[in-house]
């Protein structure tokens, strides 16, 4: 897996704010691109995932997110 040094965890609600939307509005441009969130506080792995499709929203950017190729850490 890719290593981020974007640390935190969000909700979906706060993922949802951060474009000015519903969470169903979330909810369903996620379900319409398939792509699947797991249960619970959403991580910088999953970020990466859900802002690449969805476009970044003011204030977080692509260079957030360093990513490492080279994760030895499995």
């Amino acid at each position: 897996m890719k290593n981020t040094s974007f640390s935190s965890c969000k909700t979906r609600q706060q993922i949802a704010n951060e474009y000015g939307f519903s969470y169903q509005t979330l909810w369903r441009k996620l379900k319409t691109r398939n792509i699947e969130l797991p249960s619970g506080l959403i991580c910088p792995n999953s970020l990466f995932v859900i802002y690449e499709a969805l476009g970044y929203p003011n204030g977080v950017s692509r260079k957030d997110f360093q990513i490492s190729e080279n994760d030895d850490s499995r």
